[in-house]
């Protein structure tokens, strides 16, 4: 059984579109310079289809009926994808009750960790080449902050622990190990705001 040349066009759209959604959508992993460079060969890609799919309109002068279906499929990739942008970016654009960031130096940004107004929380460790990112929920009782998970990079390293006491002036996060307190200050995040004073 073969597809139908009238409806390649689209399926090729359609599977490119949902790889590049998925790819919007994505809020946890490890992020580098190969997600953009695949988003614009997908949009790329979908683009020349469009131009094949408007040059045959253009030179069939015996085409009775033009198939727009092409079309169609691509402004519908196009709806859906700026729909999951922008899901994406109110999740990670909503109002924080807390940022932290960390004290270790790093080549790109500082580690950082913000807890949302809703009790969720996003992590992100940020290189010059690429960067970590973490959602999840989180809760706090009286001076203790528990993540529901451990942030650990693809490359085994501990960003963040899942536990973390409040320092008495509220100007630090210091992370429990085995039940103590960490007293190496290098893996304390810094509270940079507080709303929940």
């Amino acid at each position: 059984m073969s597809i139908d040349k009238k409806y390649s066009s689209s399926i090729l759209i359609t599977i490119i579109g949902l790889l590049i959604i998925k790819y919007e959508l994505r809020f946890d992993g490890e992020f580098g310079f190969i997600g953009p460079i695949l988003s614009i060969l997908g949009w790329t890609t979908i683009l020349i289809i469009i131009v094949i799919e408007l040059n045959k309109l253009r030179y069939d002068k015996k085409q009775i009926k033009y198939n727009s279906l092409p079309i169609w499929t691509t402004l519908i990739v196009v709806i859906l994808t700026i729909a999951a942008n922008r899901i994406t970016y109110f999740k990670l654009n909503s109002e924080n009750k807390l940022i932290a960031i960390s004290n270790k130096p790093r080549a790109g940004h500082p580690d950082k960790l913000q807890l949302k107004t809703n009790r969720d929380y996003y992590a992100q460790m940020d290189e010059i080449e690429w960067a970590y990112r973490q959602s999840g929920e989180y809760s706090i009782e009286k001076d203790t902050l528990h993540l529901d998970k451990i942030l650990i990079s693809d490359r085994g390293e501990i960003v963040f622990r899942n536990l973390y006491i409040f320092s008495s002036d509220k100007k630090y996060l210091i992370p429990v190990l085995d039940g103590t307190a960490s007293i190496d200050s290098s893996e304390w995040l810094t509270i940079v705001k507080n709303t929940s004073r």
